[in-house]
């Protein structure tokens, strides 16, 4: 999409005045993304979410140089790749309809054309393999590398505070405690100063679905914690802790809903995603983030935005993911992560 990388609008940038980011300044190179916040050329005060994006564009290029071009370049296939697939999808298909003939004819021709459909499909197959691959093993290998730059907290305070958090009993009942505390550590040697104070955080088990109480600072982990569980629910503790996080989030969540025509009309979770267990008051701005659930509007003004987009950051897979479908959201969270606001 953009005729200049991620990392090369960063450098630019710094070396000229400051401005908000366009498009093609972080675009990572391609166009299938579910939406940008962009609207003005310069942000308005409110908008505070703009410089933690351009915290995280800075620090992908601090971190690791090249490896968002890198990464955007994974995650777009070679056009002269997917022009091959097409062809050799139309050359099968012209192989395929072709009348078979007569014994009279001669069945070695039928045979020899049978041998040219196999061949084109064997070829396709391998390019399409080749193609594929590159989303499935290579991204998902790069996205590790830049988690692992990322994790600045010492793996042995991080286990120190993982240790400190309580885990109630019935918690243990559904996940390995050892494995719990696993996931928190890794959670905590992403947030760093960020990290919730151990002390006030709890984990129980108590509903199907997990969940955060602010009020009590309790991480319910469902019944079926993962890695991603943690992750999202520390979000949550994150943005309660932190009231600059929080307005940056919902600057954000308003600013995309603006940009892409949002006209007020919330809609029920429910409605759109029956028999997934949304409750009739859970309602969310549709339609413009990598999940409905991203755009979840609650009374107390908390948002799903750092939740959501933290869980991605539990593996290197759902990092490339995250990244691939929405890089404004994948960014706002590295920046957050960065320090954006500090």
């Amino acid at each position: 999409m953009a005729s200049r990388s991620v990392l090369a609008a960063r450098a630019s940038a710094a070396r000229t005045k400051r401005r908000a980011p366009a498009e093609e300044d972080y675009v990572p190179g391609f166009r299938d993304t579910v939406g940008w916040s962009r609207e003005v050329e310069r942000p308005e005060a409110w908008q505070t979410h703009w410089p933690v994006i351009e915290a995280g564009a800075r620090c992908m290029e601090r971190l690791a140089p090249g490896l968002g071009a890198t990464l955007a370049r994974t995650l777009s296939p070679d056009p002269a790749k997917v022009a091959r697939l097409v062809e050799l999808d139309r050359e099968i298909l012209q192989l395929a309809r072709r009348p078979a003939r007569s014994a009279e004819q001669g069945e070695g021709k039928n045979a020899r054309l049978m041998d040219r459909v196999t061949e084109r499909h064997e070829v396709w197959l391998d390019l399409e393999d080749e193609v594929a691959r590159a989303r499935r093993v290579v991204a998902p290998q790069l996205a590790r590398l830049l988690m692992r730059l990322m994790m600045r907290e010492d793996a042995r305070a991080a286990s120190k505070i993982a240790e400190r958090i309580r885990l109630h009993e019935c918690a243990r009942g559904v996940a390995d405690p050892v494995r719990l505390r696993t996931w928190v550590r890794a959670c905590c040697r992403l947030l760093g100063p960020l990290t919730p104070d151990p002390t006030r955080v709890a984990m129980t088990h108590t509903r199907a679905r997990a969940s955060y109480d602010p009020l009590r600072g309790v991480v319910d982990v469902g019944d079926h914690p993962e890695a991603s569980t943690i992750f999202h629910e520390l979000g949550h503790a994150v943005e309660f802790a932190q009231p600059t996080v929080a307005s940056a989030l919902i600057t954000w969540r308003e600013a995309r809903a603006r940009k892409a025509g949002f006209e007020g009309k919330l809609l029920r979770l429910r409605d759109v995603h029956p028999g997934v267990g949304y409750g009739p008051s859970e309602r969310a701005v549709p339609d413009h983030f990598v999940s409905d659930y991203v755009g979840k509007v609650y009374d107390t003004g908390a948002t799903e935005v750092l939740a959501m987009g933290l869980e991605h950051f539990a593996s290197g897979a759902r990092m490339a993911q995250l990244y691939e479908r929405d890089p404004e959201h994948f960014l706002l969270v590295l920046g957050l992560l960065d320090g954006g606001l500090r």
